[in-house]
């Protein structure tokens, strides 16, 4: 509720142009992708679990974007379909997650997931998986 967590909320996309860098050269073409920063409340609790689970965020994204990309037709139906992915945390606080959802409208792929405790509602790579496959 300081400094330091609004320096961890600063961080949450430290890592990101290199994971998009290796996600272009699997794909061949760029994809655009946001942490959105604003979506995290300036609790402890919140910004310390998504640190611990930040597996779950863009490096889960970049790699179920390249399993649905391992093929022509993977290749094909993300380039026409997909041009940025938005992530978003839905954790208001410790007690509350928010819910996790997905979905993709004029070619924003949203993933919306709640960093907050020992409970996290967060997307598994296989249900990620399945679940943006199915809107493509």
């Amino acid at each position: 509720m300081g400094l330091a967590e609004r320096r961890q909320i600063a961080k949450t996309d430290e890592g990101l142009e290199q994971a998009l860098a290796e996600l272009r050269g699997h794909l061949g073409f760029d994809i655009e992708m946001e942490v959105d920063k604003s979506s995290f409340p300036e609790d402890k609790t919140v910004v310390e679990c998504y640190e611990y689970y930040k597996d779950y965020s863009f490096p889960m994204v970049c790699k179920v974007l390249t399993q649905i990309g391992r093929d022509d037709l993977g290749k094909e139906a993300l380039k026409e379909n997909v041009r940025k992915v938005l992530i978003v945390n839905t954790a208001v606080d410790s007690s509350n997650g928010g819910a996790k959802e997905m979905t993709l409208h004029g070619g924003v792929l949203t993933i919306k997931q709640g960093w907050y405790g020992y409970s996290d509602i967060l997307f598994d790579e296989n249900e990620l998986l399945q679940q943006i496959e199915s809107v493509l």
